[in-house]
């Protein structure tokens, strides 16, 4: 007879993550939102777990993802307010402004919504960006290569004359 290891009896775990829980206040004090330009719960769909600050007694490690599944797994958010808002300095070559000393709150959210809303980000704001200046990188040296054979080409011209 085959038995499943569970973490639910193992000291500190509360029990299964359940997904109705809403009130997040118990994981972290609300004006906490105040901090971050970009609120990561409200960003592309919601998470499916709360954020925590550590103020409170209840942490996101409390909680098993199933019965026989690990411990939730709370890392860092780093705000995406400050990425998204120079986004495009590149543009006006002003990435030397970019506020190194913005104010940081440290705010824990589990991996498994983090990597949802990191891949997420990636697809539908730094790969356009990427394709965008690749094409204007490809753009620009065409136009150079183009030029050089021109002149190549009038250089040749003339010596034929």
């Amino acid at each position: 007879m085959a038995t499943t290891a569970s973490l639910l009896q193992t000291p500190g775990i509360i029990g299964v993550w359940n997904y109705s829980i809403s009130n997040c206040s118990a994981f972290r004090d609300d004006t906490v939102k105040l901090f971050f330009k970009m609120w990561p719960e409200t960003l592309d769909g919601g998470f499916t777990y709360c954020c925590q600050d550590g103020t409170k007694n209840l942490s996101l490690s409390n909680f098993t993802y199933g019965p026989t599944q690990g411990a939730l797994d709370p890392r860092p958010y780093f705000d995406l307010g400050a990425v998204s808002q120079f986004k495009n300095t590149w543009k006006a070559w002003t990435f030397m402004e970019v506020p190194r000393k913005y104010i940081y709150y440290p705010l824990h959210c589990d991996y498994t919504d983090l990597y949802r809303l990191y891949v997420s980000r990636f697809r539908r704001h730094t790969l356009p960006l990427g394709v965008e200046t690749g094409i204007l990188l490809c753009v620009i040296l065409q136009a150079l290569v183009l030029i050089i054979v021109w002149f190549r080409n009038l250089k040749s011209e003339e010596r034929k004359k």
